[in-house]
């Protein structure tokens, strides 16, 4: 074909179909220019009709169809384009003289082929327009007509084999799949919903256990678990509007005797009515990653009746300390406190009753929080320092803790400021004391 741009006149009524074939141009970065007509009204309006190489056009138009196009296209390289294999339709209007069809997909992978087909296309036109020339002209041999109808007998005969080796290739993959199975199904009736296989890979067998020439729509719904077969059922019923399905559920595996987990996802293939015909779907396992899935949600419950068991163990822990410390209170009301505060109105000596109003004093504090804030909020205190810090708190001079504790004066007082520094009082005018009443 010549170093030029090959002018193309697209009759395309689908929106969504012009922006997938103007992608694949750019994309493919073809040496295509194209004119786009959406109606058979917007065709006729290109006045003059446009000198195009080749024409790619929809049967089925928003106004009407291309056979009421004939008188514009008749004797132009035609590709017919329709949404389903509609064999009939294809034949009737390639009497009208398109050069081939093309059945499109939902994914656009047939204008894989799309750029083959408009070459073999340019090429046929030109050696049938040069065989009728030939036809007219009294002085060209028969000779040269013969190797025309060769050459143009020949191009044919390289599509078709081109077609069956592409053929081919799909099938072999299909048939060699693993993890996963693919088919197609001819829709017989709608209500109720029959179908029967055109196709399915072997692999099924591996994923199912049944094999592919005992798989069928009514097969599978006897292999659903029960707990997923009403679910299926009902995506499947949706799936008549929508076109696609898309569901997880359990088949039985006669093989191995156990519920496996696969994917199911279709697609339906409409004609040019827009009924379906077809379903296109693949079958995959995926028992590997559900189960996964189901054991992730195992633990995730494990580790919340984990979490409500601990709770229910602090909140026995927490009980249990309160009643602990509601016994020990009572025990020391009830026997350690009179036997204490008599001892304490019997002749005693300052030093010995100082000791006991000390130690009378310090088990009412036990009986208090002030203990338990100074233990765990002042931790960096020393024992001996503690006791200094209730003794301050109690009221008690220097000299009168340095008496009662046995130390120097001097001691006494440094014990006193190493609190005001670790409590936090250091070169303030906070009063000791006074913070110590505080924490009670």
């Amino acid at each position: 074909m010549e170093n030029r741009l090959v002018k193309i006149l697209s009759i395309v009524s689908d929106e969504s179909d012009l922006a997938v074939l103007a992608q694949f141009i750019h994309e493919e970065q073809l040496p295509y220019e194209y004119l786009v007509a959406r109606s058979v009204a917007e065709v006729r309006s290109l006045i003059p009709f446009p000198d195009v190489d080749i024409i790619i056009a929809d049967y089925k138009l928003t106004d009407g169809d291309l056979l009421d196009l004939l008188d514009l296209i008749v004797g132009k390289p035609l590709i017919l384009t329709t949404a389903g294999g509609n064999k009939n339709l294809a034949a009737e209007v390639m009497k009208t003289g398109a050069c081939d069809y093309l059945v499109k997909d939902p994914r656009g992978s047939y204008l894989q082929t799309l750029p083959s087909l408009i070459v073999q296309a340019i090429k046929r036109s030109k050696a049938e327009k040069s065989l009728a020339k030939q036809r007219c002209s009294p002085d060209i041999s028969m000779q040269k007509q013969s190797a025309a109808l060769e050459a143009v007998a020949l191009d044919r005969q390289r599509t078709a084999a081109a077609l069956h080796t592409s053929e081919k290739h799909l099938r072999s993959i299909l048939e060699s799949a693993a993890g996963f199975a693919v088919f197609r199904l001819t829709l017989v009736e709608i209500k109720p919903f029959r179908a029967k296989v055109d196709f399915i890979s072997p692999s099924i067998k591996e994923i199912t256990g049944i094999g592919p020439e005992k798989c069928s729509p009514a097969q599978f719904k006897k292999i659903v678990h029960p707990d997923d077969l009403e679910r299926v059922v009902e995506a499947n019923r949706e799936a008549m509007e929508t076109t696609r399905f898309n569901e997880i559920c359990r088949v039985y595996h006669p093989a191995k005797m156990e519920w496996i987990w696969v994917q199911v996802m279709s697609t339906g293939v409409r004609d040019d009515s827009g009924n379906i015909t077809h379903i296109n779907g693949i079958f995959i396992d995926v028992t590997e990653k559900q189960t996964a899935r189901e054991e992730l949600k195992q633990k995730a419950r494990d580790l919340e009746n984990a979490n409500l068991a601990l709770n229910a163990l602090l909140k026995n822990r927490k009980e249990a300390k309160a009643t602990l410390e509601n016994n020990i209170r009572a025990n020391m009301n009830n026997l350690v406190f009179p036997s204490l505060e008599r001892v304490l109105q019997t002749r005693l000596n300052d030093h010995q009753k100082n000791h006991l109003e000390i130690v009378h004093a310090s088990l009412k504090e036990l009986m208090s929080s002030f203990s338990r804030k100074m233990s765990t909020l002042f931790l960096s205190l020393s024992p001996t320092e503690i006791e200094v810090a209730n003794l301050i708190r109690h009221g008690k001079s220097v000299k009168e803790i340095a008496a009662i504790l046995n130390i120097s004066t001097v001691t006494a007082r440094n014990h006193r400021q190493k609190v005001r520094e670790k409590v936090g009082l250091k070169n303030t005018k906070v009063n000791l004391r006074t913070y110590l009443l505080s924490l009670e």
